[in-house]
């Protein structure tokens, strides 16, 4: 059979292949329209800034707040950014409308589902999103940041200057230690020369007293030799 005939048969039965290829078409259509989609979920995790308070990291703001307000502004913006550019389908941006913002403790946790072959374009939005919350709270952890530096700088001053006292006050405690040895080596000394100064007046005064009894008793004599003349 030469091309000719093909041809023939061909132009026979052309109704017949559009049936085919019609019904061929309408059925992968269809497979692909009804097979259930691959989804993934993706999450991202922003940490709020802490400050310690009482020896205990606590959030500069609560990360319910931080939540609320990315579902308010940062997506619906990130959101307009893709749909200017071109960059995500009308389903994938349906998609990223429900996706989700949650304050956990000290973490905001951004969610997405979306289709396995949108997941980098998910990605990318909420880190877009992320961007948004950090340069949104930066400013306050910054203020944050330099009351800490102020009241660390503050403490060791302080403690500098308390030192520096210590060490003149034991400086001073060590004079003074050493002056009250001195005034006792000096009380030793006086007392000494004190008890010295008592004996020799009192020998002094034993001998005056012995020289008055010689005295006296020399007179005696005297009265009872004149006497005894008369």
């Amino acid at each position: 059979m030469n091309a000719s005939d093909l041809l023939k048969v061909a132009l026979l039965y052309h109704r017949s292949f559009l049936a085919i290829f019609g019904l061929s078409f309408a059925g992968l259509l269809l497979f692909v329209l009804t097979v259930p989609k691959q989804l993934v979920a993706v999450k991202t995790v922003v940490q709020v800034p802490t400050s310690f308070t009482n020896g205990k990291p606590e959030p500069l703001e609560s990360a319910d707040q931080i939540a609320g307000r990315a579902a308010m502004l940062y997506g619906p913006a990130a959101i307009d950014r893709l749909q200017s550019s071109g960059a995500a389908s009308p389903a994938v941006v349906t998609a990223l409308l429900g996706s989700g913002y949650d304050g956990a403790g000290k973490s905001v946790v951004l969610s997405s589902t979306i289709d396995s072959s949108a997941e980098q374009i998910a990605r990318n939005f909420q880190q877009t999103v992320a961007k948004a919350i950090i340069a949104d709270v930066m400013p306050a952890a910054d203020a944050a940041r330099q009351r800490a530096e102020q009241v660390h700088l503050l403490a060791t001053e302080k403690t500098e200057n308390l030192t520096k006292q210590l060490a003149v006050n034991e400086k001073r405690i060590q004079s003074i230690g050493g002056l009250i040895d001195d005034l006792w080596d000096q009380s030793e000394n006086l007392r000494s020369e004190l008890s010295k100064t008592y004996q020799s007046a009192r020998a002094a005064l034993d001998s005056e007293l012995k020289i008055r009894e010689v005295r006296e008793q020399r007179v005696a004599v005297g009265n009872l030799a004149m006497s005894a003349i008369e």
